[in-house]
């Protein structure tokens, strides 16, 4: 009896070795499985990633200068606001809108500011009371945009605001 126990013994053992070499089959399969697949995501990361990089930056430059058309609009909105007064001329209105421009930090700023009908004022004394005004503000988007990811920094960007003269 103690050799069939041991014959037994021995067949248990070799079976038992035998589901121990196919489980590290198996799990030696698995590994080289999920290697390959970490291998498909690195590469998969390194395709994409300069892509997301550029969107990203993409991003932060086109809200650059979406700030920067606002800084226009409000010194462009300031500058008629002034020359609409009755007590200003176009060069005060000028000179204003420039320290207005260079307080919100915009560089090279050309504004121009003009009576806005058919016929041509010099001056903002010769207009008639209710007469329309136009002021122009022209900035260059290099100079003006933080940073040196600008993909639009070779363009002009121009606000204008038509207002009507007080009264």
């Amino acid at each position: 009896m103690k050799n069939k126990n041991r014959i037994a013994t021995t067949a248990q053992k070799n079976e038992l070795a035998k589901a121990i070499s196919a489980w590290k089959n198996r799990l030696t399969v698995g590994l080289s499985q999920s290697r390959k697949r970490s291998g498909i995501a690195c590469v998969e990361f390194a395709v994409l990633a300069p892509v997301l990089l550029f969107c990203t930056f993409a991003i932060i430059d086109v809200c650059s200068v979406i700030h920067l058309k606002q800084k226009l609009n409000t010194v462009a909105f300031e500058t008629a606001r002034i020359a609409s007064l009755k007590q200003s001329t176009f060069d005060s209105a000028r000179a204003e809108g420039l320290v207005i421009a260079r307080a919100r930090g915009l560089n090279n700023v050309t504004i121009r500011v003009e009576a806005f009908e058919p016929r041509n004022f010099p001056t903002r004394e010769s207009l008639p009371l209710g007469f329309t005004l136009r002021a122009q503000v022209e900035v260059s988007v290099r100079g003006n945009v933080p940073g040196p990811f600008v993909l639009i920094s070779n363009r002009t960007i121009t606000s204008q605001l038509v207002r009507m003269s007080a009264q």
